[in-house]
This record gives C-alpha cells, sequence and structure tokens, in this order.
C-alpha cells in the first residue's frame, strides 16, 4: 500500500482550519500569553500597575467610609504595598481572571452544542463585543468594584466594633478628639501610607489624619 504525504492541512492528526479555530477562540487569552513570554518586562509593567490597581480600589473603598480621601494622601507606591499586605483580598481579586476564563470556554461550548444559544445574545455585535479585550475589561472592573465594596464594608464593621488594630499614640503637637494630643491617648489604626497616618475615634466616630512627622510614638497593644 502507497503511502500519503502528510498535507500541510493535516499536521497532528487535525485539520489546519480546525486547528486555527481552536486556537482563536479565545484571543486574549492567547495575546496574554504570548505578551509575557515575548515580553517579560512589559508583563511585569503590567503586573505592577494592576497591583496598584487593586490597591487603589481597595484601599479607596474602606477609608471613603470614614470620610478619607485616600488619594490626597497616598502615592502609587502605597497602593502597591496595599495589595501585597493584603494576599487573600488580592488573591479574590485576581480570581476574576480564571473565573472570567471558564465563561468564555462555557459561552463556547454551549454556542458550538446548542444551535438556539446564539440568540441568547440578541443582535450578533453584542455577541462579539461580549468576547472583546474591553467586555473582558468591563468584567474584571465589576467584579474587582464588587469584591472591594464588600470587603471594604466587612472591614468597617470590624472597625466599629472594635475588632481592629488598638494603639497609643503621642503627637508632637496638636489635638485630638478635643483633646492635648502631645500626651498619651489611645486610638484605633485604620492604616498608614508613607507620609500619612490614618487614627480613628470610636467614641466620637471620627477619623484624624496625621503626617507621619508629627507623630512623636506610636506602640501598638
Amino acid at each position: 500500500m502507497r503511502s500519503r504525504p502528510v498535507g500541510a492541512d493535516e499536521i497532528d492528526g487535525a485539520p489546519h482550519g480546525a486547528r486555527e479555530h481552536v486556537t482563536s477562540r479565545f484571543p486574549l487569552v492567547e495575546s496574554a500569553r504570548d505578551l509575557t513570554r515575548e515580553h517579560p518586562g512589559i508583563a511585569a509593567t503590567g503586573a505592577y500597575v494592576a497591583a496598584s490597581a487593586i490597591g487603589m480600589v481597595s484601599s479607596s473603598m474602606f477609608y471613603s467610609r470614614f470620610g478619607v480621601n485616600v488619594f490626597h494622601y497616598a502615592q502609587l507606591s502605597d497602593f502597591v504595598v496595599v495589595a501585597v499586605r493584603n494576599p487573600w483580598a488580592t488573591v479574590a481579586i485576581l480570581l476574576a481572571i480564571p473565573a472570567v476564563w471558564l465563561v468564555l470556554v462555557l459561552d463556547d461550548a454551549l454556542d458550538r452544542r446548542i444551535a438556539w444559544y446564539k440568540y441568547i445574545y440578541g443582535p450578533a455585535w453584542l455577541r462579539e463585543f461580549s468576547r472583546s479585550p474591553a467586555a473582558m475589561l468591563l468584567y474584571f472592573a465589576a467584579y474587582a468594584w464588587a469584591f472591594s465594596f464588600l470587603y471594604a464594608e466587612r472591614l468597617s464593621e470590624q472597625v466599629h466594633l472594635g475588632n481592629w488594630t488598638q494603639v497609643e499614640v503621642q503627637l508632637q503637637s496638636g489635638t485630638f478628639a478635643g483633646r492635648d494630643a502631645t500626651r498619651p491617648f489611645r486610638a484605633t489604626l485604620l492604616g498608614a501610607t508613607s507620609s500619612h497616618v490614618f487614627l480613628y475615634d470610636g467614641s466620637a466616630e471620627r477619623a484624624t489624619v496625621v503626617p507621619v512627622e508629627n507623630v512623636g510614638s506610636l506602640r501598638m497593644d
């Protein structure tokens, strides 16, 4: 029996067109993989920006509940530290990436196996948009915002219940909750950036922002 040469469209036992279809189902995933492999520096920068964005969202959600606009007192590096300091929250937000990917896989499987499934989206342009990079970014942003909102709500409840870091503080000058702050006093430490400390008085339900240079001493329980 004469053997037939393997054609260019029949590599690895699968038609070339089919292989292209498989690899082109999720172009965003393919692009991310290729970017990481070919340009690790850009990928690292992207990871830094992502960590900063996560820190910004989670920090602003938390401090806004105490009337503090953290963006007035923080630098970009402070938000990266927030993402590192709260690894579980960061991981939970980043879970949106595989979650969105799984949704895409399920969507593709249903589209290929159920004839009427494609009509759920309505117009063809809407279906195309649902798989675009812009849509993926919207999915991730919506998930990150929702999680950060719920997470900040839980943390603020812990602060109001008194289950937060208590400190003894003495300032160089000024007052805290209407009393002389140059003498040691107790307060709740909401957090800090590289240049400011955020203190909270539970009895008055008021947060105070103190520059680091004005902190004489701070001792944690």
